[in-house]
């Protein structure tokens, strides 16, 4: 199943590192596995996502394994929409 944003959270990600790939990134994404994003670029990411979608990264989402796996931002965003 696909969410209406994710298309707009890819776009976001493929800015932030350039090294991420837009027609590759699915649910088994791992950003800093496959795409090498360091801290700066997932200071980047959340900045850009808090704007986009207008919601707010509480400390509990601000560690890396809750921001390099896709599936897990799908799941933040989505429930951030959601309240």
């Amino acid at each position: 199943m696909m969410y209406s944003f994710e298309n707009k959270l890819k776009k976001i990600i493929v800015n932030c590192n350039s090294n991420a790939n837009i027609d590759i990134i699915n649910m088994e994404t791992d950003l800093v596995a496959d795409f090498g994003f360091e801290s700066v670029d997932l200071v980047q990411l959340v900045i850009d996502m808090e704007t986009s979608f207008n919601v707010e990264f509480e400390d509990e989402y601000l560690v890396i394994e809750r921001l390099s796996p896709y599936k897990e931002l799908v799941e933040i965003i989505r429930t951030k929409l959601c309240e």
